[in-house]
């Protein structure tokens, strides 16, 4: 053994050479970027308004959580909201539509179809 390449633990007693230590230290590096790679996205928030800012502090220790908790909670609900919206909103605007169409074929004049049967012969086409 070269001199100087062998060190104690002191707490443990155990003797770990230079290139032990060294393997030892690495593997925990990669072990460390692995988990933290796996475990957790970062995303930064910056908000330009401190009241906000304390507010949304308050409710997460209201609620008895961190406030990355908190946001990560508030941010899938609003996608939530807005997923089952969107289809809700898309629904609704296409009885609008054929409601406005088929008021617009009544000034016109009849054509003899409603404006969801020329809907569903167009989609067949």
């Amino acid at each position: 053994m070269v001199p100087g390449m062998e060190q104690q633990d002191k707490s443990s007693g155990m003797r770990l050479s230079m290139w032990q230590g060294l393997i030892l230290v690495a593997a925990l590096k990669c072990y460390s970027a692995a988990m933290s790679e796996t475990t957790q996205v970062r995303v930064n928030i910056y908000l330009d308004d401190s009241v906000l800012k304390k507010e949304i502090k308050v409710a997460a220790a209201n609620e008895g959580v961190s406030l990355s908790a908190y946001c990560v909670d508030a941010i899938r609900e609003k996608l939530s909201r807005a997923r089952s919206g969107a289809i809700v909103r898309s629904e609704v605007e296409n009885r609008e539509t054929a409601a406005a169409l088929d008021r617009l074929r009544t000034e016109i004049g009849p054509i003899g179809i409603s404006v969801r049967e020329l809907i569903d012969e167009g989609r067949r086409m």
